[in-house]
């Protein structure tokens, strides 16, 4: 039995050290041309889409287990599998101009303008839309079009690129955006972690750029002809979590040999 488990744990492991297949599944973006959810793999070509539950889509982010669209004329979140079948939704005047969201932990941001230059991030639990908390930023010029989330800063796309404390809200550092230095529509549209020292921007008239997180210089360029209003990373199972695990289950299976 011990083995056994040995075996499978480590046949887990190396799955995660083999590179995804060039066909897999590693953004989704949203677009308004049919209302779509697109599934794009790691050069932002598209792999397939489906029909979201609402129009306007113009915020998209994973958890891991669902698929959330956000709305820009609904005022509504709406929550899929990763097949693209609805499970539920949500919605509150408040997201009335949701323009962006991200998952910061187990909290769902939302940017929502509440005027010409103003805005706010305000905090939901994805699960239930219950309201949670808001954090404003003075240094929002414009608006901000898209939301991203790193493990330690909430990365805006408007005139300019800023990262943002999630706690405090304050600025901690700004650069350049290359969809809006192009005159892409609106500055660009959508932004995702593309890597530790990465950043994707995207736009409506299908551009996306890779850009250095420390400059805002563009890494690669390239066009896929999607109408992207937001795009978000597809979150990957984390091997530190199976390691833990299979080290359990394999000290489980040895301690019930022992007894």
């Amino acid at each position: 039995m011990k083995k056994a488990l040995i075996f499978l744990c480590a046949l887990s492991l190396t799955a995660f050290a083999i590179p995804a297949s060039a066909n897999s599944p590693a953004y989704i973006a949203v677009g308004w041309d049919g209302d779509q959810v697109y599934f794009l793999d790691n050069g932002l070509n598209k792999l397939s889409s489906f029909t979201a539950g609402a129009i306007d889509p113009d915020g998209v982010t994973s958890d891991g287990k669902y698929i959330y669209s956000g709305h820009f004329t609904t005022s509504e979140v709406i929550a899929y599998d990763l097949s693209g079948t609805k499970q539920f939704s949500w919605g509150a005047p408040a997201l009335s101009g949701l323009q962006g969201m991200t998952m910061v932990g187990s909290e769902l941001a939302i940017f929502v303008r509440t005027g010409l230059l103003t805005g706010s991030i305000d905090f939901y639990n994805p699960l239930s839309g219950a309201y949670i908390r808001s954090i404003s930023n003075q240094n929002i010029t414009g608006s901000i079009e898209g939301l991203a989330y790193d493990g330690t800063l909430i990365w805006a796309i408007g005139d300019e690129l800023l990262s943002i404390d999630p706690i405090s809200g304050s600025t901690v550092n700004t650069i350049n955006n290359a969809a809006w230095i192009n005159q892409d529509p609106f500055g660009g549209t959508g932004i995702a972690i593309g890597g530790i020292d990465e950043l994707i921007l995207v736009s409506p008239n299908g551009n996306w750029y890779r850009v250095s997180k420390t400059d805002g210089s563009i890494l690669a360029s390239g066009k896929n002809g999607i109408d992207m209003y937001d795009l978000a990373a597809i979150p990957a199972p984390e091997p530190a979590t199976i390691l833990s695990l299979c080290i359990g289950l394999i000290g489980l299976a040895g301690f019930r040999k022992r007894s």
